[in-house]
């Protein structure tokens, strides 16, 4: 016998879960919409074999860690967070829930990534700068000092460029 539709959308999904949407906000907004009505699911990590990740790294549930990736020691990457391909993350930095970083990123050490920020395609980050939450920095960006929270920033090197509203798209 055939469920009907309320019935089927009423069942909840057991097992495990990763939301794959680049765009942080996003990504944020379908996963607490899915664990709400799912609280028995849980979040995969996923690292690719190619990736290097130091034993003394910690790497959030939820996070994807892509193909040639290297995570540094004592890197922290919280949870849900994208780590795109071929990208560097130097010793002792900290990546916030739901951050993002682009493919060919280089991040030095002890940077600090603020939750659902973005660090875009090519972009390097020298040590001991911080990037605010809800912050993007543009494509083949270098981010020479700190980045406030709710900005736009790009350039070499880079400068804020103007504020950014929560929920704003950058995909």
């Amino acid at each position: 016998m055939r469920k009907k539709s309320s019935e089927r959308n009423s069942e909840r999904i057991q097992g495990s879960v990763f939301v794959a949407v680049g765009d942080n906000f996003q990504r944020r907004r379908l996963y607490s919409r899915f664990m709400l009505t799912n609280p028995d699911a849980y979040d995969v990590t996923m690292i690719h074999p190619s990736a290097v990740v130091s034993e003394t790294a910690t790497i959030g549930q939820g996070t994807i860690v892509m193909a040639g990736s290297v995570i540094g020691s004592y890197v922290k990457v919280e949870r849900c967070s994208i780590i795109n391909t071929r990208t560097s993350v130097d010793h002792e930095s900290h990546l916030s829930e739901f951050s993002s970083i682009a493919p060919g990123v280089s991040i030095a050490g002890n940077v600090t990534i603020g939750n659902m920020a973005a660090i875009s395609i090519g972009s390097s980050v020298v040590h001991r700068v911080k990037i605010g939450a809800f912050s993007i920095v543009g494509a083949g960006s270098v981010v020479l000092s700190d980045i406030p929270s709710n900005y736009i920033a790009f350039g070499v090197p880079a400068r804020t460029v103007r504020s950014r509203k929560m929920n704003e798209p950058y995909l």
